[in-house]
């Protein structure tokens, strides 16, 4: 059919060259074809304009339909790379978007387990140990440390010292 069209225009036909290059065009970067039904068709509508640019010969000179037949060829290759490269670029926006996904489950796990020091932490009256998730005790520096980026220093309360090294002296600075 697109033959067809082509077989009937008039023979002056540098005036539509533009016009078929704009279709060409769309035909590539436009129409949500695949990639071979594109090919497919801007070739056989390539193929009848050279047929109606050799049969009929216009009153334009021959540089024009050289140039006209270049553009051709060169629309047909540059819509058929860019055509090519679309589902490889559309293949990395997916993985970009896998690797975003992942990354915002890692970040919402890391914010989950943060949480959990602002809940209600069961301890022990007596001896300090926190009960975890799974129910086991532990030390409360080894809770803390596990659930959050704290680090603990080890010191003593001049006020224990003095009840646990009665003899030694402590430096205190509520005196």
């Amino acid at each position: 059919m697109v033959f067809y069209i082509n077989i009937s225009r008039p023979a002056d036909y540098l005036s539509h060259a533009i016009a078929d290059i704009v279709v060409l065009l769309a035909v590539y970067f436009l129409l949500p074809n695949q990639f071979i039904f594109q090919l497919i068709s801007t070739n056989i509508f390539t193929v009848s304009n050279i047929i109606i640019i050799i049969n009929y010969r216009s009153s334009h000179a021959l540089l024009g339909n050289n140039v006209i037949l270049v553009s051709y060829l060169f629309i047909n290759i540059l819509g058929a790379i860019a055509a090519r490269q679309e589902p490889i670029n559309k293949r990395a926006q997916f993985e970009l978007y896998i690797s975003e996904r992942k990354l915002k489950e890692e970040y919402q796990k890391a914010l989950d387990e943060l949480v959990t020091l602002r809940g209600i932490i069961p301890i022990c009256s007596n001896c300090k140990q926190i009960r975890d998730d799974q129910g086991y005790w532990n030390q409360l520096e080894g809770y803390i440390q596990k659930h959050s980026l704290a680090k603990f220093s080890h010191g003593i309360w001049p006020k224990c010292s003095k009840k646990l090294y009665p003899g030694i002296e402590v430096y205190d600075p509520d005196r």
